[in-house]
């Protein structure tokens, strides 16, 4: 029995290794069968700007070696020669002429384009294979996909711009008549204010005199700039493409209540007379302000107090080449080291203090007065933070009464000790930093006690 299990097994074995060099032969001697079409590139069924090429691949392990002689494919039931590349993995067909949706033989039915490759074309090949697909116009508006420096962002000064766009298949390599440059406008200004090069890609626009005074800029490439042009079309773009920046200096804002916030995006020092303060605490019924002097690590949010100049309300810093001595965690004070502004939600901060607060910024009322900490949206729990600002994150345990805060300096109220922070005093007649009686949200009364400033309620 067991003599005849095994011969049984044997023949077996001896019949599938047959069958196998059997099918390998054929395969190799041109059997019709052995090639089948998996999928293209790209894919069919779907809207392309136009058609050049077209990657076709076959079952796992098999390729097209070489294109029947005498065969043509089919585009619209016309028939059209192509060159072939035979790859390891895949075929590629190579048309004679680029088909858009303008092509005489795709004109009629709004740009479809039906491809047929007949049986046989391909050796070994006894499928036929059928493509559709659509041709949509080229209508030459061009769309920045990226820029550096990125559109909207917080600049120190503008003079290269460098961009890329959306469609890779619409990107410029070269520009349109010389004399257009001339139209680039930089806040609706028009002149001969910047040269725009695309021999290397991404393209680079150059200012020709570098914009540093702080301010908003707005810089529009006119349509009829860019040229794509090649063997086989010519396109420019017919859109406007606008860049929005905003230039800032190094430095802090003052206000003329002489106080502002700053988060330096490098190590730095501020000019004698003004004095930084991180938040390293909070207590109950107070934010307590630490002096750290004028040298400011990179990065780090603090308040700072001093005049404002005649001239302006821009204070000039000094970057450091090496780092000052570190300071304490500002804990409760945060900010924005980059160059774009960002929005802050409360929500985030809950892990930090495990329980609710708000956040606050330091601004102007509604009415332009009343310097103080206010709310950025209707219930404090949304803030959008400014390049180089900071505001404060305060848990609802630690706030008091909301709506009741005010920003004075003791000097001008006669307060000196933190018992000025009572709840009579809270529910007081609330002042500016000017000592006017104010009629808005309020902010935090800063005072000066035992040699230290604290931002009370």
């Amino acid at each position: 029995m067991k003599t005849k299990n095994f011969l049984r097994t044997l023949t077996l074995c001896l019949t599938l290794l047959l069958m196998h060099f059997v099918q390998r032969a054929a395969a190799q001697s041109g059997d019709d069968t052995r090639l089948h079409f998996d999928h293209a590139v790209p894919a069919a069924a779907t809207s392309v700007p136009y058609l050049k090429s077209i990657d076709l691949y076959w079952q796992s392990g098999q390729h097209a070696a070489w294109v029947a002689e005498g065969q043509t494919i089919l585009i619209n039931n016309t028939a059209v020669a192509v060159t072939c590349y035979f790859h390891e993995d895949f075929t590629r067909m190579v048309f004679d002429d680029v088909i858009t949706a303008d092509t005489p033989c795709v004109a009629e039915n709004e740009g479809k384009v039906s491809i047929d490759i007949l049986p046989y074309y391909f050796n070994a090949s006894s499928e036929a294979i059928h493509l559709d697909y659509t041709c949509t116009p080229l209508d030459g508006n061009l769309v920045v996909g990226r820029t550096r420096p990125a559109t909207g962002e917080y600049v120190e000064q503008l003079t290269d711009i460098t961009f890329a766009f959306h469609n890779d298949l619409l990107t410029p390599n070269g520009i349109g008549p010389m004399e257009l440059v001339e139209a680039i406008t930089i806040n609706g200004q028009t002149g001969l204010v910047a040269s725009v090069d695309c021999s290397h890609l991404p393209p680079r626009l150059t200012l020709t005199q570098p914009i540093t005074a702080d301010g908003d800029y707005t810089i529009v490439l006119p349509s009829g700039l860019f040229v794509y042009d090649d063997e086989n079309w010519h396109l420019t773009n017919l859109n406007d493409i606008t860049l929005q920046y905003t230039v800032d200096s190094p430095g802090f804002v003052m206000t003329a209540a002489e106080w502002c916030t700053y988060c330096p995006p490098y190590d730095c020092r501020i000019p004698e007379g003004y004095t930084a303060f991180i938040v390293p605490t909070v207590k109950p019924g107070e934010i307590v302000l630490e002096e750290i002097g004028r040298d400011i690590p990179h990065g780090t949010p603090v308040i700072i107090n001093g005049s404002r100049p005649a001239t302006g309300s821009k204070v000039g810093v000094e970057r450091l080449g090496t780092p000052p001595a570190a300071v304490a965690e500002s804990r409760y004070l945060f900010g924005v080291t980059g160059n774009v502004s960002e929005t802050f939600y409360y929500a985030d901060f809950y892990p930090l203090y495990d329980e609710a607060g708000y956040l606050y910024k330091l601004s102007y009322n509604k009415q332009g007065k009343d310097l103080g900490w206010y709310f950025d949206s209707e219930d404090g729990q949304e803030l959008v933070c400014k390049p180089h600002r900071a505001f404060l994150a305060v848990p609802h345990s630690l706030e008091g009464i909301s709506g009741t805060f005010r920003f004075v300096r003791a000097e001008e109220t006669g307060l000196t000790t933190p018992q000025a922070t009572t709840s009579t005093a809270r529910h007081a007649q609330p002042y500016s930093v000017s000592g006017q009686a104010a009629t808005a949200h309020l902010p935090h009364a800063i005072l000066i006690a035992d040699g230290k400033k604290r931002l009370t309620h």
